[in-house]
């Protein structure tokens, strides 16, 4: 048989770092902000895609000193957490990874408020192992082979692990996700 997709291309008002920064969970979107997004985003998100948008920011790359590293391509505020699918993943619409210490404590508090099951990573595995960068099909997750801990965890709650080596994408600071289009056929 046939599937017709019908797709409509929608212009943003604002910067929007697309799929990294915008991560669906059910009814939840989780949409980073203020290094590659706009935080006015998360309203016009909401209102055109129908989503509850849950904002988020992931803490500030900063030098020696303290201060805050401002990127010198687009003039922003910069994270080693540049889009959010380097901070949180979502493994089934009841179940997210998420390493606390990428965000700050508001953006902590939103994610441990919300009434849905969380695996805490630890910042070594999501920074040295980009394990949240990974892609799942709710029973099937594709992830970083360096994040032990978090690929035992996830077993555990009954997925199947597929973890290739891949180190050329870590040098340009993601995993597999970032090479993915994510399709909503419904």
């Amino acid at each position: 048989y046939t599937t017709l997709f019908r797709s409509e291309v929608i212009d943003s008002p604002y910067h929007f770092s697309g799929q990294g920064d915008s991560l669906p969970c059910g009814n939840l979107l989780f949409c980073g902000s203020h290094y590659r997004t706009d935080p006015r985003m998360h309203g016009f998100i909401s209102e055109t895609l129908g989503y509850e948008v849950i904002g988020l920011q992931t803490v500030p790359q900063t030098d020696n000193l303290g201060h805050k590293i401002t990127n010198a391509i687009t003039g922003w505020p910069d994270s080693f957490f540049y889009d959010i699918d380097l901070a949180i993943a979502i493994l089934r619409d009841d179940l997210i990874a998420w390493c606390p210490d990428a965000f700050l404590p508001e953006s902590q508090e939103k994610i441990r408020n919300l009434k849905i099951n969380k695996i805490e990573v630890s910042l070594e595995e999501a920074t040295k192992g980009f394990c949240c960068n990974l892609i799942s099909t709710g029973e099937t997750v594709i992830m970083s082979n360096n994040a032990p801990k978090l690929q035992e965890t996830i077993e555990r709650h009954g997925f199947k692990t597929l973890t290739p080596n891949i180190t050329e994408l870590c040098k340009g600071g993601g995993f597999i996700r970032c090479t993915s289009l994510t399709l909503d056929n419904s």
